[in-house]
């Protein structure tokens, strides 16, 4: 019988222990294959072993993060064979056996590597990552997420050539190449016509510089022949000049020739009177060299006069010291002796007092002090215990505090959450809080913000049952207020939903079954006693989606569950289970929860109470820490009083003691310095006798320098006197020499 399959035709699938199925064979037909059945029959399961027996990552089906993932609960292994029709060559079969933590491939009964697996495919063009080739059920938001490029590159990655050639996706990138290619000799070619045009203008400016060189070449060349010129006229008009000074200098020399001989007996004449001008000014300069040697003489003889007399000057310089020493000497005795009688009359006044009870007074004052210290460093170190056990309280409070925010903003960040998810709902949340008295009755922010989920580990549970359109709904008690919240939403252009829940009591929705019954399965709780929120929306939640009949559990075994609890969740999945209204067999359908995204943050209320109940612990300490540093204040401002009260009064007692002493010693340092003073009088008539002797030797030796002084002062006026004819002379002899120079002129 001939075959109708197409080349590469997927021809049977077969499964063991892989998801929901201990064994299967699934042969599809040659064309469109469609397959029908309740949720959790498998459907999902084969396309699953399509992608992983073809070699493909586990988590392009979105139904699991790693291959052990879709192996049978309660199996240590899996099988998957996958057989491809090849027309007149044999069969491509592929067959993948793994466990949790290893995996063997065969490619026609032969053991090879996933990266030959790889290869076979891609030469039989199976593109199991290639969503517009292979698209599971949960990839299909991602396949809607792709933009028009992706879409084609996908799609012309999927069309298998018919001949050799390149495949589409090679022509199209060939295409983007040749077409890139072309946009840089496009550019290339605008670049060069720009340096084209460029070097046109260059050269049209390169012109007139070569005009304007041409033109200074030619003027500076004009201006040489002109310095030429200039030059030539300089010389000639200069050998014009020196030929009119050789004529004038010609007439000249006859005229002094002539002028030579009438002055010659003039000339003769000057000669005597400058020959007897110059003997009268040697005479007048031998007696002004004879009055120069006598002028040091002079001098000196003058400075002894001066001398003596500054001897005679000191020496009554000298005896007028000693007058004042001896005044000051006599005055200084007499301050002497009245400082003295001032502090003998003082230490008179002074109580007298008993040098050993004084001792001892002090010696008790010092051991008060001593005692009152020691009390006082006992109560600073037990205030400074005080304070590091406050300190230790304040840091443990602001710690509570801290967490204690923490705690109470999970609002906020779940409002922060919904703002990056879905602006147009976090919009209506900032219009509510700021128009809430428009409304009559309670209207809830969207219930992803009021439900609080008491552990976080339940959060996937409670967001995976609610959908999602009403964990962004807000809730209104009333239902005109839903109406109204529906308008306002209308003219704000803000697309939200609002859901109408009269307020109820939620206590009035209970299960069936008491969780006491469910714990030997693993369960914990029902889920509507794992989240707390507002009792309309508690009530909405527990109508609309029975949370009050789902139980749920971290962890157990979901095959030991009876088949009266058809919906629950255990540790990362969601159980669903029904029975087949043909052969009334139960199938579960099992769904991977995935993470929150909504309500990620959750205020956990226990914690919030033992905080606050701590921090209460905590002010009462620190209350009464705080009196009891108050109280050693008291206490220790009372100690301090004490002290300086003691120290006051041992200071004042050993002050006047050593005042005491003090005055004792001044009392013989005074007498001893006037003693001092008394002794070394000075003998006023002996230091006259002396000034009197003085005087005498240096005025005789006066008197004998100005006698010689005298006789050379009479000599040097006789030389005065020539030298003043010589120069009356002399200034007759230049007289006659002027008048024969002007006769000669």
């Amino acid at each position: 019988m001939t075959s109708h399959y197409s080349l590469n035709n997927v021809c049977r699938i077969y499964m063991k222990n892989f998801l929901t199925y201990d064994e299967i064979e699934v042969r599809p037909k040659p064309h469109l294959n469609v397959i029908i059945g309740p949720n959790g029959t498998g459907k999902s399961s084969i396309i699953c072993a399509l992608c992983i027996g073809l070699g493909g990552k586990p988590y392009l089906t979105g139904r699991g993060k790693s291959i052990g993932d879709y192996i049978k609960h309660g199996k240590e292994s899996a099988l998957t064979e996958i057989e491809f029709h090849r027309n007149e060559e044999p069969n491509v079969v592929v067959n993948c056996s793994f466990t949790r933590t290893s995996t063997e491939w065969r490619l026609n009964g032969i053991g090879v590597s996933r990266k030959q697996v790889e290869k076979k495919m891609k030469e039989l063009n199976i593109q199991v990552d290639n969503l517009c080739m292979f698209l599971p059920q949960d990839r299909v938001a991602d396949f809607a997420k792709m933009n028009r490029i992706q879409l084609l590159e996908n799609t012309e990655k999927s069309v298998v050539p018919k001949d050799e050639g390149p495949t589409l996706l090679e022509q199209h990138e060939l295409l983007k190449e040749s077409g890139k290619v072309l946009s840089d000799l496009e550019s290339k070619i605008e670049k060069l016509s720009e340096e084209l045009e460029s070097e046109k203008r260059r050269n049209a400016n390169i012109e007139d510089q070569v005009k304007n060189n041409d033109l200074k070449k030619k003027i500076e060349k004009e201006i040489e022949d002109l310095k030429i010129r200039y030059t030539w006229y300089l010389y000639c008009e200069k050998r014009q000049e020196k030929m009119a000074s050789k004529e004038r200098k010609a007439v000249m020399e006859e005229q002094w020739s002539v002028l030579t001989k009438k002055l010659k007996p003039a000339e003769n004449r000057m000669e005597k009177y400058r020959g007897e001008s110059n003997s009268c000014r040697e005479k007048a300069k031998k007696h002004e060299n004879e009055i120069k040697e006598l002028e040091p003489l002079l001098d000196r003889i003058c400075q002894n006069v001066e001398d003596q007399e500054d001897a005679i000057k000191a020496a009554e310089v000298e005896l007028a010291h000693h007058r004042q020493q001896e005044d000051q000497r006599k005055r200084e005795i007499k301050d002497m002796e009245r400082h003295l009688s001032v502090i003998e009359r003082e230490l008179a006044e002074l109580e007298p007092f008993d040098e050993d009870a004084l001792k001892e007074k002090i010696a008790d004052l010092t051991m008060q002090i001593q005692n009152f210290s020691q009390a006082f460093t006992k109560m600073r170190q037990a205030m400074d215990d005080d304070r590091y056990q406050k300190e230790a309280l304040n840091r443990k409070t602001s710690g509570h505090k801290k967490e204690l925010e923490e705690l109470e903003d999970v609002k906020r960040r779940r409002l922060e959450a919904l703002r990056q998810q879905n602006q147009q709902v976090f919009s209506a949340v900032m219009w509510l809080h700021n128009n809430r008295d428009k409304f009559k009755g309670k209207v809830y922010d969207p219930m992803c913000t009021v439900i609080n989920v008491l552990d976080s580990g339940y959060c996937k549970y409670v967001e995976d049952r609610i959908s999602r359109q009403d964990m962004v709904a807000f809730v209104c008690e009333d239902k005109e207020d839903m109406n109204k919240f529906k308008k306002f939403m209308d003219q704000e252009k803000l697309r939200v939903n609002i859901v109408h829940a009269p307020h109820g009591d939620p206590k009035a929705f209970q299960a069936k079954t008491p969780i006491e019954e469910l714990q030997q399965y693993g369960f914990e709780k029902y889920m509507s006693c794992v989240m707390t929120a507002p009792d309309a929306v508690m009530s909405y939640l527990c109508k609309n989606y029975n949370i009050h009949r789902i139980p749920v559990a971290k962890s157990g075994d979901f095959e030991n569950v009876p088949p009266s609890v058809n919906y629950f969740y255990i540790d990362d999945s969601r159980y669903s289970k029904s029975q087949s209204r043909y052969d009334r067999q139960w199938s579960t359908s099992i769904i991977t929860v995935r993470q929150p995204r909504l309500l990620t943050f959750s205020e956990n209320t226990e914690r919030k109470n033992d905080i606050i109940r701590t921090l209460e612990k905590l002010r009462i300490e620190m209350k009464q820490i705080d009196d009891k540093i108050e109280k050693a204040h008291a206490q220790q401002k009372e100690i301090t009083q004490n002290i300086e009260k003691a120290r006051d009064e041992k200071k004042r007692l050993v002050q006047d003691r050593e005042h005491s002493d003090q005055l004792k010693k001044r009392v013989l340092m005074k007498r001893k310095q006037i003693e001092n003073r008394k002794s070394k009088a000075i003998n006023m008539e002996e230091k006259e006798a002396e000034y009197r002797k003085k005087c005498e030797k240096y005025t005789g030796n006066a008197v004998m320098k100005v006698k010689e002084v005298h006789k050379i002062l009479t000599k040097a006026t006789k030389g005065s006197e020539c030298s003043m004819q010589c120069a009356i002379k002399q200034r007759l002899f230049k007289e006659r020499i002027l008048s024969l120079e002007k006769e000669m002129q």
